[in-house]
């Protein structure tokens, strides 16, 4: 498995993708990363997760805007995120649920 295909499955794969609105998934950082959109929350709409030299996870959020302009807002960073904690900082920044 690619760590792109790693990341999405910690946090939590189909139930993930159905329960957040998550879509455009796209790898990045040398296919160490994953972003994607989402639907649901006021502040956010936009994540990036990469993979960092520590084996750890780096994780932003942001609210982009509409074209022509995509502005970017509220735009928060946390660095050093372990693998068992992705779910649970997703749901507490953007107060969506990852699971049933």
């Amino acid at each position: 498995m690619k760590p792109y295909e790693i990341i999405l499955q910690q946090l939590g794969g189909n139930e993930f993708k159905s329960m957040t609105g998550a879509h455009n998934f796209i790898h990045t950082t040398g296919n160490n990363g994953l972003q994607f959109r989402f639907r649901g929350s006021r502040r956010f709409n936009w994540c990036k997760i990469s993979l960092n030299e520590r084996n750890l996870y780096d994780v932003e959020f942001c609210q982009i805007g509409r074209a022509p302009k995509f502005i970017v807002r509220n735009h928060i960073r946390y660095f050093d995120i372990y693998a068992s904690d992705l779910q649970s900082l997703f749901t507490s920044v953007t107060g969506l649920n990852t699971h049933l």
